[in-house]
């Protein structure tokens, strides 16, 4: 339209929302990438008959894993050793009382997982005790990664946040079309002959009006409580 001067405003106003939403969301993943490096688990593991410390994420099945009270039991495994070993699992079964470990194999191989007396299973919590585990399984395989996998699968509604700034944008955008179309109108029946002019004015109120930057500051905000 011949218009540079209004044009690049526009321009680097779309660019700085831009420019600031990346920003923020890219500060709150790395916070969030710094938060899960400092809680990734160590298991102390038995390999060639020497015991050393690895990420729990290199476990193996076959591995053998020391446990001891206060840690969390990084992998799905039988239990090989048991001296006073006591496992608490609410997380994953619901029963509030640790639950005593035991070598011996079960007379149902059916068993419900708070019956499994002699398996332990990743992210519960060694209360009592010292054994040792032979890795079953890791990663997807585990017990409690089938329960993320459902509540992955599972449809979760909008946030309350989300509905109220879907709510909140659909508003400003009704009200901000509404007074536009007024404007318009109205300029229009003044002067006839300038409909496109006034059509102009309407656009460049209604680019204006709409909250671009909502997203940006909604982020921004998130990020900061974060």
């Amino acid at each position: 339209m011949g218009d540079n001067i209004e044009a690049v405003a526009i321009l680097v106003v779309n660019v700085l929302n831009a420019g600031i939403g990346f920003l923020t969301e890219w500060k709150a993943e790395q916070a969030l990438s710094a938060l899960q490096k400092q809680t990734v688990p160590i298991a102390h593991v038995i390999r060639e008959g020497a015991g050393t410390e690895i990420p729990a994420a290199q476990l193996v099945p076959g591995d053998l894993i020391v446990l001891a009270a206060g840690a969390r039991v990084p992998a799905d495994g039988r239990i090989v050793e048991s001296v006073q070993l006591q496992i608490e699992e609410a997380a994953l079964t619901g029963e509030s009382n640790a639950v005593t470990k035991v070598t011996d194999p079960l007379p149902d191989k059916d068993a419900a997982l708070g019956d499994r007396c002699n398996m332990a299973f990743l992210g519960t919590t060694i209360t009592n005790g010292r054994g040792r585990l032979l890795v079953a399984a890791t990663g997807v395989r585990t017990e409690v990664s089938k329960i993320g996998t459902l509540i992955d699968e599972a449809t979760s509604p909008d946030t309350p946040l989300e509905q109220k700034l879907a709510r909140l944008g659909r508003l400003l955008i009704v009200v901000a079309m509404a007074l536009c179309a007024v404007i318009v109108l109205a300029g229009w029946l003044r002067d006839a002959t300038d409909f496109w002019h006034m059509l102009e004015i309407g656009l460049s109120l209604a680019i204006a009006a709409v909250p671009e930057g909502l997203p940006a500051v909604a982020t921004m905000t998130l990020a900061l409580g974060m």
